[in-house]
């Protein structure tokens, strides 16, 4: 494998998820009779003092953002392979990191509490029923992603909203209502693409001899299949470590990544093998790869290997 170019996808942010909302909610609510939020314009994101302090008797619905920290349970390590492009390259990307993303949402409707009420209900029911949102009201970066790119839960018990609600409401300069938790799961994507060139094949000439017309040059070529072939980063920085020893399940001998961390194994026997990564300060590291058949080179998949420094001081290629 050879090294290309990086390319950098595109990041879902936060006003993704905002628009997405804004869609959602504006295009269910106005299917519900005699519900009084009719646009995308009555769906505000501003903190609880501000949407009260602009009240002007028209139907809101308000969506406050107050907290943004990663998801460690979607937590994904390693890298995976990008889909293979016309000249044969194939790009290498870090997985995304999920945030949740804790709206503190409210609904303003006039002095009468029984309309704000039922607009409320309206505003959960939405939730409940388009979760996670449906395509047709994906925004931005999250448009195309599919049917489970955005899931979201409402009115959890142990929402952080819900935790000393009047000290909350007192923070942020509000008054005292009623208030629905979302909590919305979002892919975000700043890492780059790095393209590679796989090498599928290779012919060495063995022994010498003398052609009927030439030079001397080679008479017997011998084809050495490349039965697997990759690289090996280290988890944290993305850089090459040289040096990996790499050893077949069942086979005693063993070789080693180079300066850049590539490797290639010959001439397996077609099938499932095991490989086995070691290098002293990093966490050993195993994988499955299958070996092309005879004769189908370009079913190779070249490997991506990402292995955790146990200490940075030891460790360091």
């Amino acid at each position: 494998m050879r090294r290309g170019r990086s390319i950098c996808a595109g990041v879902a942010m936060i006003q993704d998820v905002d628009e997405t909302l804004s869609r959602l909610l504006a295009g269910e609510l106005i299917k519900i009779p005699g519900c009084p939020v009719r646009s995308v314009e009555q769906v505000t994101f501003e903190s609880p003092q501000v949407a009260e302090a602009t009240l002007d008797g028209e139907a809101y619905v308000n969506l406050f953002l107050r907290d943004v920290r990663e998801n460690m349970e979607r937590r994904e390590e390693g890298f995976y392979r990008v889909t293979q492009r016309a000249d044969k390259s194939v790009g290498v990307r870090r997985p995304p990191v999920h945030f949740d993303l804790s709206y503190l949402v409210t609904v303003y409707a006039g002095d009468d509490a029984r309309v704000e009420h039922r607009l409320l209900s309206d505003v959960l029911g939405v939730f409940l029923r388009c979760a996670p949102v449906p395509e047709q009201w994906l925004s931005g970066t999250l448009a195309g992603k599919g049917p489970n790119a955005l899931p979201l839960e409402v009115a959890l018990p142990e929402h952080t909203a819900s935790v000393d609600l009047p000290g909350m409401w007192q923070a942020l300069g509000g008054k005292l209502r009623p208030a629905l938790s979302l909590l919305i799961t979002c892919p975000f994507d700043p890492f780059e693409t790095k393209w590679t060139i796989a090498v599928r094949e290779a012919v060495l000439g063995m022994g010498q001899g003398t052609m009927t017309e030439g030079p001397a040059q080679p008479r017997d070529l011998a084809e050495i299949r490349v039965s697997a072939a990759g690289v090996v980063l280290r988890q944290d920085t993305e850089t090459p470590i040289p040096g990996v020893t790499i050893r077949v399940d069942g086979d005693p001998q063993t070789l080693e990544t180079d300066a850049n961390g590539f490797f290639w194994i010959s001439n397996l026997t077609p099938g499932a093998h095991r490989l086995h990564f070691e290098k002293y300060g990093y966490q050993p590291y195993d994988a499955g790869i299958v070996s092309p058949p005879l004769g189908s080179p370009y079913q190779l998949e070249p490997e991506v290997i990402a292995m955790r420094a146990l200490d940075d001081k030891l460790s360091a290629p």
